[in-house]
């Protein structure tokens, strides 16, 4: 797997335990953050769906396709990650236009961003 398929299947990872990392560190802040959470959750599912699949896709699919479980095409794989990134960019706007932690919010704004350009990337070259 090159360099570069890594890179673009594990920062968005490395950076859903770092916005997890900021939750954690604010547990104990004051009100209740559920937007930014909830936009934290679509993107470390994003994130997840891109890393595993493309892993997936590139070490398992030489396995013969008359198995069911090698039966997942990449744009079913690039859907996934788009409606997940654009529900996390949905929800973190709102949480971001509530005022909740402007660098959770970044972080998972520029994660989705990231991971909706190489899905629509991916998916217009397959």
């Amino acid at each position: 797997m090159p360099l570069q398929l890594w890179v673009i299947c594990f920062v968005p990872l490395i950076a859903a335990i770092w916005g997890w990392a900021i939750v954690y560190k604010n547990r104990d802040a004051k009100g209740q953050q559920l937007a930014s959470e909830i936009a934290l959750i679509l993107c470390t599912a994003s994130a997840m769906i891109g890393a595993f699949g493309t892993v997936y896709l590139v070490y398992f699919t030489c396995v013969p396709s008359s198995t069911p479980w090698t039966a997942l095409p990449d744009y079913k794989l690039d859907f996934c990650v788009m409606l997940f990134a654009l529900s996390s960019v949905v929800a973190g706007f709102i949480a971001l236009m509530r005022g909740h932690s402007r660098t959770l919010c970044g972080t998972v704004l520029l994660t989705s961003a990231w991971l909706m350009f190489f899905s629509i990337m991916h998916a217009s070259t397959a």
